[in-house]
């Protein structure tokens, strides 16, 4: 890689270096206003190409067909470049002009970048005209569309496919989901009968219980000397009453 006419680096990491070395650190970022300037492209292409989709699609983005993306991103990229092109030109002569990124000498003021650009820009109107400003257009746009409409239409049909797959994965676990509320609902339901269930026979056996306990005679009395009653129908049973009458 090689800068101006006796300056050359070896690797990414050695002009890294030298350049700080030599230059400052600040000229690492020789060419930022220019290249700021060129904001003025993505503000243009952006805003239109959603505005071209809208109008296209009539507020129905998802009946878009690839061919309606692909005139929607040439559209906003072939006006966006004509747009701002001359900022492109502009910065590439900055970027090759070698006696604009060279320091002059010591004591020797150098030019900012601002006051550079615009003795460039006066330059070319002086002595090319407007036309200057267009130079190399035409492959540039044979470059830059086709790249553009081929991006933007694989981000979009992309973008939605994926959104399909997301959207059917979400309502299958929504299902899914809801029918498993449904089971451990039916499940609790038939736990609860079983348990009233049984609760209901072990009371209907209790009920049964005390109705045979109440409806049987009571036992005789006792004995006062803790032995078992005579039976009324035995013999001699009443000879003893009348044996202590006498």
């Amino acid at each position: 890689m090689a800068v101006g006419a006796n300056r050359r680096y070896t690797s990414v990491p050695d002009g890294f270096r030298k350049i700080v070395a030599e230059e400052g650190f600040a000229s690492l970022y020789k060419g930022l206003t220019p290249t700021l300037l060129g904001l003025v492209h993505v503000g243009v292409q952006f805003p239109l190409y959603e505005r071209t989709k809208s109008w296209l699609s009539r507020g129905r983005e998802e009946e878009l067909t690839a061919g309606h993306l692909m005139l929607a991103a040439s559209i906003s990229k072939l006006t966006a470049s004509v747009a701002a092109y001359p900022h492109e030109v502009v910065r590439t002569k900055l970027q090759v002009d070698a006696t604009s990124l060279r320091v002059l000498g010591d004591g020797v003021a150098r030019p900012s970048e601002l006051h550079r650009a615009k003795q460039v820009l006066s330059q070319i109107l002086r002595e090319e005209g407007p036309r200057g400003l267009y130079r190399g257009l035409t492959s540039n746009l044979l470059r830059t569309v086709p790249a553009c409409m081929l991006t933007f239409t694989s981000y979009e049909l992309a973008k939605r496919y994926f959104g399909v797959v997301a959207s059917q994965f979400k309502e299958r676990e929504r299902m899914r989901g809801v029918e498993e509320a449904a089971s451990a609902a039916r499940s609790k339901a038939v736990g609860g009968a079983a348990v009233g269930g049984a609760a209901g026979v072990d009371a209907g056996g209790v009920a049964l219980d005390l109705d045979r306990a109440a409806l049987s005679p009571p036992p005789p009395p006792a004995s006062p000397i803790g032995l078992p009653p005579p039976h009324p129908s035995a013999p001699g049973a009443a000879a003893p009453a009348s044996g202590r009458g006498r």
